[in-house]
């Protein structure tokens, strides 16, 4: 069989409903050069077997039932099994933008990347919907950025590369394994590119966000930045959230500020995005 150009990615465990929804809207997909991973982590609500069904007339599903250590070892066994150039990862509820999507990023991806024989360390991301809403990402990615903020990795296509030289997710985490990744490749200078399509439309609310996990956020937080940071770095960065830049960025982005006063906020960002 042919080396399919995406391998899209679905972890689940007792997802009802929810998983047969995410296969069913991405087999509506224009594209079909893809293979679909499902790793269960062993359900008992009788999705499996649906699926089961489903993956039997569709020879691109490949579904595996095996024990795992939480989402981040899902994962990573998912990656083992996945024969594509790029990696998506597809959660259970989610779903792509629109019908279009796999086909506009693989006319993308084939202009940059194209020998299909290496495996590509670079990343491709664009936006999202979350809850309703549109939520941008930056067209440059800079240190002060992923030290504020993690990408959304909903809206990130991973070229098999990236695994191969830098690693896959840290099991270690329970949250922000996808943060980490992320700076251990841009640190390591995997090549990051930006597309202002909407990929994905996601509802949040997932393990990561719930409140009873909000202390293990921050611990993780700051973990990968004591790892991924120099001192230096770390200084300078609290120094300027510490600022309240962000009383000023809203007050520069309401328009009623002076000319000078947005010419400084420029400045200032700039010396702290390098």
């Amino acid at each position: 069989m042919e080396r399919p150009f995406f391998s899209v990615i679905t972890v689940c465990y007792n997802a009802g409903e929810a998983l047969k929804s995410t296969v069913t809207q991405l087999a509506e997909q224009t594209c079909k050069d893809y293979e679909h991973i499902i790793k269960d982590g062993g359900s008992t609500d009788g999705s499996v077997d649906a699926i089961g069904q489903i993956a039997s007339l569709d020879q691109r599903i490949k579904l595996t039932v095996s024990r795992d250590g939480g989402i981040y070892d899902a994962m990573n066994q998912a990656i083992a099994l996945a024969k594509g150039r790029f990696v998506f990862f597809l959660n259970c509820g989610d779903r792509f933008k629109d019908v279009a999507i796999l086909e506009k990023i693989k006319e993308i991806l084939s202009e940059r990347h194209t020998d299909p024989s290496i495996d590509e360390d670079a990343i491709v991301y664009g936006s999202c919907i979350l809850r309703g809403e549109k939520l941008l990402q930056p067209n440059r990615i800079t240190p002060f950025y992923l030290y504020r903020r993690p990408l959304v990795h909903q809206t990130m296509f991973f070229g098999m590369g990236v695994f191969r030289r830098h690693g896959n997710f840290d099991t270690s985490m329970k949250i922000r394994a996808d943060h980490d990744l992320t700076l251990r490749a841009f640190n390591a200078g995997t090549e990051f590119s930006y597309t202002d399509l909407c990929i994905c439309v996601y509802e949040g609310d997932g393990y990561s966000e719930k409140p009873e996990n909000r202390q293990l956020r921050v611990e993780e937080l700051q973990r990968i930045r004591d790892a991924h940071f120099t001192p230096a770095q770390r200084r300078k960065y609290r120094l300027f959230l510490a600022l309240g830049m962000r009383r000023l960025r809203n007050r520069i982005a309401s328009k009623r500020s002076p000319a000078w006063m947005r010419r400084i906020y420029m400045r200032v960002s700039n010396l702290f995005n390098k």
